[in-house]
């Protein structure tokens, strides 16, 4: 069975938010006739930009001018910028259906970067005294006219489980709730310490009586 593809409209339907290796983080793609301000879009469903840990594709549902959107943001999973640090990629997928929504964390992120790659090698040469405006400008050449199409089937990796440790406090003392007398500190099964108890009981009572 074919993987389920989505196409996507680079100049009508794609925003993407990124940074080169020297060159910091910019809007490198986005429709050239809107005026929106994509930078709030992407705090608003990303608050402070935090992505959380790699390998994972955080997706949110936003609205842009009364229409759903599909927001995305995620680790490269192999660069890094100049400073060591994995490159963050955000984007917006605006007209999005309710079923691309659903299947955002399933994106398979290589895929689509293998894809968005002739546009991302401008920003990734460009450097930090390079003009954004132009970075974009050449970026937009690079994917004008095309279709990039998604691959929401990848499996969405689960947390990992958290194992229960057993901690055991004052062991020596009796347990109210299990009315559990055995010591394990000392080894001792629990009727060895019944007979013990027993013994000094009596023990203590033989003396009480010898000294009336």
């Amino acid at each position: 069975m074919p993987r389920p593809e989505f196409p996507i409209d680079v100049d009508r339907q794609l925003v993407w938010m990124t940074c080169g290796c020297d060159a910091g983080y910019q809007i490198l793609l986005s429709p050239s006739n809107s005026k929106a301000s994509w930078l709030d879009i992407l705090e608003s469903a990303f608050p402070g930009l935090e992505i959380g840990r790699s390998g994972i594709v955080k997706a949110a549902a936003v609205f842009h001018e009364g229409s759903p959107a599909l927001a995305l943001a995620f680790f490269d999973p192999e660069r890094c910028d100049s400073s060591s640090r994995p490159v963050k990629h955000f984007l917006l997928l605006l007209g999005a259906t309710d079923e691309m929504i659903g299947k955002g964390p399933q994106l398979v992120v290589a895929s689509l970067l293998a894809q968005l790659e002739p546009a991302y090698l401008v920003l990734w040469d460009a450097t930090r005294y390079s003009r954004e405006a132009d970075i974009a400008k050449d970026a937009r050449k690079k994917m004008a006219g095309q279709t990039v199409h998604l691959d929401l089937s990848a499996k969405v990796a689960k947390p990992p489980k958290v194992k229960e440790k057993k901690v055991i406090i004052n062991p020596g003392f009796h347990d109210l709730e299990t009315g559990d007398l055995g010591d394990p500190a000392l080894g001792m099964p629990k009727w060895a310490v019944w007979l013990i108890a027993v013994v000094v009981a009596l023990a203590g009572g033989a003396a009480l009586f010898l000294k009336a």
